[in-house]
């Protein structure tokens, strides 16, 4: 039911020990090698909050590391 230009982008996040997050995308265009950009700089962000865990002391660092992680700065 997509249009020309249109995209879906279903994401699912299993919040209980043992299941299993998800991301579905759907496209009439070939997407792919966007979707590789992407998915190599979040994953690179990933890294980077996760080295940085241990050193967030308070909301306002965990709110800095969130927007970093979310790419808004």
């Amino acid at each position: 039911m997509l249009d020309t230009g249109e995209v879906l982008i279903d994401v699912t996040i299993g919040m209980d020990l043992g299941t299993w997050s998800s991301l579905t995308v759907a496209s009439l265009s070939g997407l792919r090698e966007r979707l590789d950009e992407l998915s190599s700089a979040f994953e690179g962000r990933v890294t980077e909050y996760e080295n940085k865990v241990p050193a967030i002391g308070d909301v306002t660092g965990f709110l800095s590391a969130m927007r970093e992680l979310a790419a808004l700065d």
